[in-house]
């Protein structure tokens, strides 16, 4: 019980702390919590993928899901351009490495504001 008080109070404290952050844009929004609830997530020690997984593609509103899908492959090129950019270390190497790989290997080398389009096109075909 303590231990879901102090996440609770570590979430409270998040965002409060965001409430003063902006977008990288300057637009005030969700991105900064949402990206930052899933790295306090991850990075708790207690993350479930199973559950996580389950919670996404099951559970989640299927048009959600499209959506979500939509993110996570705008975090993939994201990742893929700091390969480019050489914005890496160790510490996150797999990552930026392995977005590069399916950047070029399964979603072509479009441009990062394509990446709807391209996909749409691919899957169309499937």
């Amino acid at each position: 019980m303590e231990r879901n008080e102090n996440e609770i109070k570590r979430f409270i404290s998040t965002v409060n702390w965001l409430t003063d952050k902006k977008n990288i844009d300057g637009s005030t929004g969700y991105g900064i919590l949402a990206a930052k609830v899933l790295s306090d997530y991850v990075n708790g020690g207690n993350s479930r993928p199973e559950e996580f997984v389950k919670e996404i593609t099951v559970r989640t509103h299927r048009y959600l899901q499209n959506e979500l899908f939509k993110e996570f492959i705008s975090v993939i090129r994201g990742w893929a351009q700091a390969y480019d950019n050489g914005l890496y270390d160790q510490r996150n190497e797999f990552a930026v490495k392995a977005s590069k790989v399916i950047c070029d290997e399964l979603l072509g080398q479009e441009s990062f504001l394509d990446v709807k389009e391209t996909i749409y096109d691919k899957v169309s075909k499937l």
